[in-house]
């Protein structure tokens, strides 16, 4: 199924995607850190924003045990594709336990659990069809033998409530990711009541005591993890709704078929490798495969004309049938899907705030599935002979391994070739290389308010492979208010100081913080433009043994511009990104158009002052269009120019005193009728055009 590549601990290829690299590197900087207490922290991924092992989704039990052991490791190991291939033999455990409550006979009990190992929705997670998105495996959802470990204990006819066996099983998911903790507590908790309430199992003493056990044990796990030190603003992130379960998921493959086509037809957002889906609903893929649908079909027949005792089931188990219900509905969300279609009904805004904290809900449906299966083959079986039973069910198997197969053998393949995937990094300078001699950090500013920072990928593996620190990261859940402050203290860093001598600054966009003006010494620190990055390198300059990069080195953090040097705005200039900041199209070859009604440019001020900047504009004029009229706005200085050649336009914009000492002017433009190309049946070109900056020269 997933080929034997991945089992190679040294094997990181296939890890490339942004979610399977994100739990690699999570485990890569943990095993490198110094134990601590939470054993779970892992301060050097992340730093001021760092949180634990928890947060990189990296199989927290895997990585506290590999840990112990570091030493005896090569630097390069991964332990994601070995937990793939644990999981097909837990999975394969489980399901012949709950299949053991159903079916009679060895065999029968074999082709019953090979349903569950060959299920589509545990070999779509292990196989990580999502990569096709950039996303790559997502290993620890794939121990889905939990969920079956779950539905056993609580179908099994005991005399004693299992204590033992659930606390073990809950604080094993709690420690391999919180979507799979979530289901088993809530079948955990359906399976205490029914035992209390139902069975009588338990006498109210034993209740409670068995509660408070449980929850014990549960904070202390998640407490030594690392869950409680993400903070209060981690908890959540926006996307509850989107990424659902459809109605229909039962039922559609998504590509994974040769008989049945996909709800979403050819259209899907994620279509390549035969995969289609619409929006988010990736995360409710539920397939139950050819043969599921066909012993799922078959047990509904059967029990219309049999009409089995539902009702005992019901009397016996409610509240278990309350939890499978309850998740179905978490699942479905609040935006109801069929294909393309959906329907929606608004829920409170502070109830949908802790909803977010289970945002891809789609996943939550898994219980069901696997209820829905065992549930099918109980009755399946129960109304076939064994003979007919076992001929059916080898032949249903085969068909779905068929049925499925051209799926499987692309996401296989893609995950071979992955494999051979050699990462090149962007950090080519000889540079990079002194640098980690000289500091322990790399720190990025500002930090974004997102899961993952800005060049996380390339600044987190060089980090690693240096044993450095950096905020240079992706999380699954990030503070809010610990990026508020790291971003306030590094701020202050860099323009009071003093710098961290320790630390190597990798700075944002000039345009997205132009007010700033750094702190440092060019006869000591070198700030520098290298490899396209902008550094500050704290005491470079009095490093003995340290190049000298004086060819990149910079002056100043704004970009240096000249009284009477113009600044182009064409392709090839390489200015359009360095000054405009929103509503502009793509640099051409001769500048860059604005694309709506207004459109800013910030621009730096020479050294040595300027009164005015002339700015030179061409116009997109024509036919039923004869003028392009346009306001262009500084402080409280307002210019209106109307243009009628389409070349050639000068406007002189007299800079007022009051912004000279800021250091940079920030012009609006507003464009009373952008027009597209296509309206005016000059080209197929929908974008609603209206001035293109050519150049603007400071006098």
């Amino acid at each position: 199924m997933i080929g034997a590549e991945i089992l190679d601990p040294k094997n990181i290829g296939w890890l490339k995607g942004i979610d399977s690299l994100q739990h690699y590197l999570g485990w890569s900087f943990f095993r490198y850190s110094d134990w601590t207490f939470p054993v779970g922290l892992n301060p050097r991924y992340g730093l001021d924003i760092s949180s634990s092992i928890v947060f990189s989704d990296s199989i927290p039990l895997l990585a506290f045990l590999f840990k112990l052991i570091s030493s005896n490791l090569p630097q390069t190991f991964q332990y994601f594709g070995l937990w793939s291939f644990a999981c097909f033999l837990l999975q394969s455990f489980f399901a012949w336990k709950l299949t053991g409550l159903a079916v009679a006979g060895h065999l029968n009990r074999f082709l019953a659990a090979t349903f569950f190992v060959i299920s589509p929705v545990l070999i779509w997670r292990i196989l990580g069809v999502n990569s096709q998105a950039g996303i790559g495996p997502h290993v620890a959802l794939s121990s889905h033998f939990l969920i079956l470990g779950a539905l056993y204990l609580c179908l099994k006819d005991s005399k004693n409530f299992n204590l033992f066996f659930w606390t073990s099983l809950l604080i094993s998911s709690l420690l391999i990711h919180f979507y799979l903790f979530f289901m088993v507590c809530i079948l955990f908790i359906s399976s205490l009541m029914d035992a209390f309430f139902i069975g009588k199992k338990l006498i109210l003493r034993k209740f409670v005591a068995s509660f408070l056990f449980v929850l014990v044990f549960i904070v202390f796990a998640a407490w030594q993890a690392g869950y409680f030190v993400g903070g209060e603003g981690s908890l959540s992130a926006i996307g509850y709704g989107f990424y659902r379960m459809p109605l229909h998921a039962l039922f559609d493959p998504a590509g994974w078929s040769r008989i049945i086509p996909s709800f979403a037809g050819n259209n899907g957002i994620y279509s390549r490798l035969g995969v289609a889906f619409s929006q988010g609903s990736y995360e409710g893929y539920a397939y139950l495969g050819v043969g599921g649908l066909f012993v799922l079909t078959s047990s509904i027949g059967i029990a219309l004309i049999t009409r089995p005792a539902f009702g005992s089931f019901v009397n016996r188990y409610p509240f278990f049938l309350a939890a499978l219900f309850f998740l179905t509905l978490m699942a479905l969300t609040n935006q109801l899907g069929v294909g393309f279609k959906n329907y929606s009904f608004k829920i409170p805004q502070n109830i949908l705030n802790i909803l977010d904290i289970l945002r891809n809900s789609g996943r939550l449906f898994w219980p069901v599935y696997y209820f829905i299966l065992f549930a099918a083959l109980k009755i399946f079986v129960r109304y076939f002979s064994a003979n007919i039973t076992t001929v059916t069910f080898v032949l249903l198997i085969s068909l779905q391994v068929w049925d499925m197969y051209p799926g499987v053998s692309r996401a296989k393949e893609k995950l071979i070739l992955d494999s051979s995937f050699q990462y090149v990094s962007p950090l080519k300078s000889p540079f990079w290389v002194e640098a980690a001699q000289q500091y322990r950090n790399i720190v990025i500013f500002p930090l974004a308010h997102s899961q993952w920072q800005p060049y996380w990928e390339a600044f987190s593996r060089f980090a690693y492979e240096n044993q450095m620190g950096t905020n240079s990261v992706y999380l699954a859940r990030v503070d809010s208010k610990k990026i508020d402050l790291a971003n306030e203290a590094l701020k202050k860093q860099l323009e009071i100081g003093p710098l961290n001598s320790e630390s190597i600054y990798i700075l944002g966009a000039w345009k997205d913080m132009p007010s700033m003006s750094l702190y440092f010494d060019n006869k000591k620190d070198l700030l520098a433009k290298i490899d396209g990055f902008t550094i500050l390198a704290p005491g470079w300059v009095d490093c003995k043994g340290c190049r000298n990069y004086s060819v990149g080195a910079l002056k100043r953090f704004a970009p240096l511009v000249n009284i009477g040097q113009p600044i182009f705005f064409s392709k090839q200039s390489g200015n359009a990104d360095l000054f405009l900041l929103d509503s502009w199209g793509h640099a051409e070859d001769w500048g860059i158009w604005t694309t709506g009604e207004s459109a800013r440019i910030l621009l730096p001020l020479p050294e040595q002052g300027a009164n005015s900047v002339d700015l030179v504009f061409n116009a997109f004029i024509g036919g039923s269009h004869p003028y392009q009229e346009i306001e262009l706005l500084l402080a409280d200085r307002r210019i209106v120019q109307r243009f009628t050649k389409p070349f050639g336009n000068k406007v002189v914009v007299t800079i007022p005193e009051s912004l000279k000492s800021v250091g940079y002017i920030e012009i609006s433009i507003k464009v009373s009728k952008p027009i597209s190309p296509l309206s005016l049946g000059i080209a197929n070109d929908d974008r609603r055009l209206g001035v293109g900056l050519v150049s603007a020269v400071f006098k």
